[in-house]
């Protein structure tokens, strides 16, 4: 099991990586072509015709190791259910139906096949190659990964701004809306000047949540500017 799992995450991890390293050696080429290196060009294109064959030798690896994985233990998981079965018969199933034993040993252990073959690798792959990534534009610049991870971390401030803005927009245009169509009553009774304090009131709220979630964009928009 530990064999084919690690041979299933690497073959998942290389299928995830080659497209990254195609797309690096294209923008190289496409730089050399830039520059009249000529010699420079075929390498790189010898080089992304190889990337290209092995992205397809890893997408096929891919889906055969992890399937093949998780039908050997599916199968290991049977033996195991039958030979349990088969211990503590026939006295432990008295009043049992036969139906929900089936159930159990083929129903209940098929759903494990989805976790072994698209979930346990993936989980960790999807650490590794972020990481990688991070990695490797680190070796170009170490402002790269500083200018990355800041908007990682500003996600849920952007979030709650951004949920602000709705929240008072709706605000806003629910008062003018009321205001439109009660227009008559409000003049009746004489609420104009409650009207429009709420009306002015929820303006400033909106304006407020408009101008901090406009405020973090240019920050961010001037930093990845200034790299």
């Amino acid at each position: 099991f530990g064999l084919y799992l690690t041979l299933a995450i690497l073959c998942n991890l290389m299928f995830k990586l080659l497209p990254l390293a195609t797309s690096l050696v294209t923008s190289y080429m496409v730089s050399s072509v830039l520059l009249g290196e000529a010699s420079q060009v075929i390498r790189l294109l010898a080089a992304c015709g190889v990337l290209v064959i092995l992205l397809s030798l890893f997408s096929y690896l891919d889906v055969q190791v992890s399937h093949d994985m998780a039908y050997r233990i599916l199968t290991k998981l049977r033996d195991q259910c039958y030979a349990k079965l088969d211990e503590l018969a026939p006295a432990a199933l008295m009043g049992k139906r036969s139906g929900d034993m089936i159930s159990i040993i083929l129903g209940d252990v098929e759903t494990l096949e989805w976790f072994y073959a698209h979930t346990i690798g993936q989980l960790i792959v999807a650490v590794a190659v972020p990481v990688a990534a991070l990695i490797f534009l680190g070796t170009l610049s170490w402002v790269l990964p500083v200018v990355i991870l800041p908007p990682r971390h500003s996600a849920r401030q952007s979030d709650a701004q951004g949920a602000a803005v709705k929240r008072t927009t709706g605000t806003l245009n629910a008062i003018i809306v009321d205001g439109v169509q009660g227009l008559k009553d409000i003049i009746s009774f004489r609420w104009q000047r409650e009207y429009m304090e709420r009306f002015f009131r929820a303006n400033d709220e909106y304006a407020q949540a408009s101008m901090a979630y406009a405020e973090r964009r240019s920050d961010e928009s001037r930093r990845i500017t200034l790299v």
